[in-house]
């Protein structure tokens, strides 16, 4: 499972996003949140997708979340990742494991 949070400032609901998705066959659930920070509140979503190989997140998640949601950055919990999506390892980045396997 892939379990990501974003913020969004733009006006799509709950029901529009589900119906995107459903639309591109990605396996998920969606919640709505909203996060108290220092500047102020902010609206939100955490989405758990089922069945999607992280190499597969990119194109066919992430580039469609940042533009209907028109956002730039996240955060991600994935089995080997935690932190910043825009730094996950192999998705995003190169690794910079010393104990990577190369084939």
């Amino acid at each position: 499972m892939i379990d990501i949070y974003v913020s969004s400032i733009e006006k799509v609901g709950l029901e529009e996003l589900s119906n995107i998705l459903f639309s591109k066959r990605i396996e998920c659930q969606i919640y709505e949140n909203k996060s108290c920070l220092k500047k102020g509140i902010e609206k939100g979503y955490n989405i758990k997708i089922f069945n999607l190989d992280k190499l597969e997140f990119k194109e066919k998640v992430w580039n469609l979340l940042s533009q209907v949601l028109n956002v730039k950055c996240g955060y991600v919990i994935s089995d080997d990742y935690k932190g910043c999506i825009l730094n996950w390892p192999d998705v995003f980045t190169e690794s910079k494991c010393a104990n990577k396997l190369l084939f």
